[in-house]
């Protein structure tokens, strides 16, 4: 597992070397980066506020979730299709299905919950400077 994970991260080393190469110091760097960032379409460091950050955060994690789900479904369905008529499993199966379900409806309901009330908030008090 380590050895898998080392290799990943010296293969996106080599890949970022050719990169970085054409910067004389940390700052050129950045700034090759930054310029190679916004040629591709995304936001970089200067053009990012606090709200764009948090959002982006939240973005990753809410990824996170789903990717946790879809792989608590697979393995219940796996554990559920291999249970060969042991209720026992049958039920353990149905039972991580179900706590997967619950789980990522309280997750997306805080969210939803959460994004209405600062909407809101933003719509009628304006944007904090």
């Amino acid at each position: 597992m380590l050895k898998k994970f080392l290799v990943k991260i010296f293969i996106i080393a080599i890949l970022c070397v050719p990169t970085l190469a054409y910067a004389a110091n940390l700052n050129d760097a950045t700034s090759v980066l930054d310029s190679g960032a916004k040629e591709m379409g995304y936001q970089t460091g200067t053009d990012m506020n606090l709200e764009l950050m948090i959002g982006k955060v939240i973005q990753a994690f809410l990824g996170l979730l789903g990717v946790i789900f879809l792989v608590i479904v697979i393995v219940a369905g796996a554990m559920w299709m291999t249970a060969g008529g042991d209720t026992k499993r049958v039920q353990i199966s149905k039972d991580w299905l179900t706590n997967g379900v619950v789980g990522l409806v309280i997750v997306l309901s805080a969210y939803a919950i959460s994004s209405f009330i600062v909407s809101t908030l933003i719509t009628n008090l304006g944007t904090v400077q």
